[in-house]
């Protein structure tokens, strides 16, 4: 894995449309041919195709050379919790300019205050045609901070209240209202300045930190991390019986309840779109699927032991995490894990496993819904790491890498 491309798509991936730009931008260096979801499908053997979306998402795929026989799908999202800012959001207090926000998601609060924060997100102006608005991806260059309260005039450790604390310092009183500046950067009147879709997000760039330059720390970890390793892993890949398929969801982290979640059928209308493309038979094809549904994992955390599993405790350095559950929040059967476990004893990789305690309620990921919308079996899989939600995550340079030679190998095997 190359450590200083990882790194730099960490930083520019500020929201999930900036990591979708990142994406089609490397396949699109990876010869990758751009097809319309309006348009009908001319398919080859051994091509390599991307959807041309502007919604936030990527899905891409390779043709075996032969006739494929299944299809193997990674999914992952792109989102993260973030804090979005609100229609017409500045205000002012005590002669200075703030931005009203509301929460997406389900961040750590507390690691939001005294800390750069670029304004990054879409925008939308009047276009030639009222249902065509004109879309711009944007990042504003200014940093705000949302400033915390003196520990003299705050004591004990009360729940953060978002609406009153959580406001972003966005100059004195005199600032510019935030469209005045939007329309300024863009170059566009005010007036055709018709909606937004702006978020505050670390500005702060990913570093590695520690003794043996492994440990890295950075915004968003959950869930580019395994985001970029699938997009590279399909720019790498080479199938011989299966098409090998990457599709990464918007909203997970608020239910995946959307048109560009993964509850929504926008999978399923793309197998069906491949097939008819190849003349195939769509039953036979699913019959022998599979999908990885790729999102991190916990590692057991050296300052709270008690929070993991008294046998399955999850490492960092010590590779890929298969996620289990009574309850299926996690879509890993037995015969998945097995699988999987097999994958990494031939390609020589090391896997670990993660449940919640029993009293202990856990997360969910893309996998139970891609499974119920596909009905294609699902293995929840993801990389071990700290401080997950936290506006500075942290994980394993090692790690990312074992998990990118998985999904490469889980592709071409």
């Amino acid at each position: 894995m190359d450590q200083q491309s990882f790194f730099s798509y960490m930083n520019a991936s500020l929201t999930p449309y900036h990591a979708a730009k990142e994406h089609h931008r490397f396949l699109i260096e990876q010869g990758f041919q751009l097809l319309s979801e309006n348009n009908a499908w001319q398919l080859a053997p051994g091509g390599r195709y991307l959807i041309d979306s502007n919604d936030g998402t990527t899905c891409a795929f390779v043709l075996p050379n032969e006739t494929p026989t299944g299809i193997r799908i990674i999914g992952t999202h792109n989102d993260s919790p973030a804090l979005r800012l609100k229609p017409s959001p500045t205000l002012v207090r005590e002669e200075l300019s703030l931005l009203n926000i509301e929460v997406y998601g389900g961040p750590l609060l507390g690691t939001w205050f005294d800390r750069p924060l670029a304004i990054a997100g879409r925008v939308y102006s009047r276009g030639d045609n009222w249902a065509v608005p004109q879309a711009h991806l944007v990042c504003l260059p200014e940093q705000v901070v949302i400033p915390s309260l003196a520990a003299h005039m705050k004591r004990g450790d009360d729940a953060i209240n978002p609406q009153k604390e959580l406001l972003a310092l966005w100059g004195k009183a005199d600032a510019p209202r935030l469209e005045t500046r939007l329309a300024e950067h863009l170059g566009i009147d005010e007036a055709d300045l018709l909606a937004t879709e702006l978020y505050l997000v670390s500005a702060e760039k990913a570093s590695v930190f520690g003794y043996d330059d492994d440990l890295y720390a950075a915004s968003r970890i959950d869930n580019l991390a395994n985001a970029y390793a699938a997009c590279h892993a399909l720019g790498d890949s080479q199938p011989q019986h299966d098409i090998a398929l990457f599709i990464s969801y918007q909203h997970e982290e608020i239910g995946s309840h959307t048109r560009q979640g993964a509850s929504a059928p926008h999978l399923s209308r793309l197998l069906t779109r491949i097939a008819q493309a190849l003349h195939a038979d769509l039953d036979a094809l699913l019959a022998q699927s599979i999908i990885l549904s790729c999102d991190q994992a916990h590692a057991a955390h050296p300052n709270y032991s008690e929070k993991a599993d008294p046998v399955l405790r999850p490492r960092l350095g010590r590779g890929p995490v298969l996620k289990l559950a009574a309850n299926h929040s996690y879509a890993t059967t037995p015969r998945g894990e097995a699988m999987i476990r097999a994958l990494c004893a031939d390609e020589n990789l090391p896997i670990q496993c993660f449940t919640n305690r029993a009293d202990m309620r856990g997360g969910s990921t893309i996998g139970p819904l891609a499974e119920t919308t596909t009905g294609i079996e699902a293995i929840d899989l993801g990389s071990p790491m700290l401080a997950m939600h936290s506006i500075r995550e942290c994980a394993s340079l090692s790690d990312q890498a074992t998990m990118q030679q998985l999904m490469t190998a889980f592709y071409n095997k």
